[in-house]
């Protein structure tokens, strides 16, 4: 019996083993890596912002902030100067309707919905002036100085038409081969276009032209930096939220009902 047990135990034990070594495998393969290098940054100063905003989106035009929050019965579009809290314009979106993504254009503002499939084209007053139609969800929205770029939560970018908004082209986003996707909130800054990731703390930096990721920026220390509110859920209230200041070169970023805006600059870019 004692050979028995030991014959069986040596087997158990290489099963063991065996199951141990191809579960690390699998690890090594499916874990995910980022092979594009890491951006360096600073950040300039610390801004308030309403921690009750679910923010899907920031653009600046000139000298204003416009920001638009999600939210079934909370979503809005909101215009506030840079250069102090006090806000200029609101207005608030139908209760069933969830903002996402906006950005501005030669033609307005335009602001995406998340399921609704509708595209909202606003002026500078916030006054409607046009209304779009898209398949699929809204997510992230930015102007490339053509053409809109829009991102749906997958690993591809669309190029839509500033004037009838339909899908021009698209690119699949990649970080040396490997896919890259839940793709939200978007800006374009010196040629690259920004994203943040959704559940995550990095904003990839993409070639237009190919979707290559260039560069990674880790934001993950700015969650640190502020007392959470009450309402925190740290699953949900991640970073999201870009702005691009080309006069200062400076970019502002957020996150959902984060209490601050962060104002930062880039150490380099690739």
């Amino acid at each position: 019996m004692d050979a028995i047990n030991r014959t069986a135990h040596l087997v158990l034990n290489r099963n063991l083993i065996a199951s141990a070594v191809a579960f690390f495998s699998l690890l090594c393969v499916c874990a995910p890596t980022f092979s594009a290098p890491s951006l360096g940054y600073h950040i300039e100063r610390i801004e308030p912002h309403d921690s009750t905003r679910f923010t899907q989106g920031l653009t600046i035009v000139g000298d204003r902030l416009i920001e638009s929050t999600g939210g079934y019965g909370l979503s809005l579009l909101s215009v506030r100067n840079l250069n102090g809290s006090a806000e200029e314009r609101l207005i608030r979106l139908p209760s069933n309707v969830f903002g996402e993504g906006v950005s501005a254009a030669p033609g307005g503002l335009m602001q995406l919905t998340w399921r609704a499939g509708i595209a909202w084209l606003f002026n500078d007053a916030l006054e409607l002036q046009a209304r779009y139609s898209y398949e699929g969800e809204g997510w992230g929205l930015t102007f490339d100085g053509t053409r809109f770029v829009m991102s749906n939560g997958t690993s591809r970018l669309l190029f839509r038409s500033t004037t009838t908004f339909r899908t021009e082209s698209m690119i699949e986003v990649r970080d040396k081969g490997r896919s890259v996707s839940q793709l939200n909130e978007l800006e374009f800054a010196h040629g690259y276009i920004f994203a943040n990731i959704w559940h995550s703390d990095r904003i990839a930096v993409i070639d237009p032209a190919n979707g290559e990721v260039r560069a990674w920026l880790d934001l993950a220390r700015l969650k640190q930096g502020f007392r959470k509110p009450a309402h925190w859920d740290a699953r949900e209230h991640v970073l999201n939220g870009i702005a691009y200041d080309q006069k200062r070169d400076e970019f502002w970023l957020t996150g959902k009902c984060w209490p601050v805006l962060y104002v930062i600059k880039l150490d380099g870019l690739p």
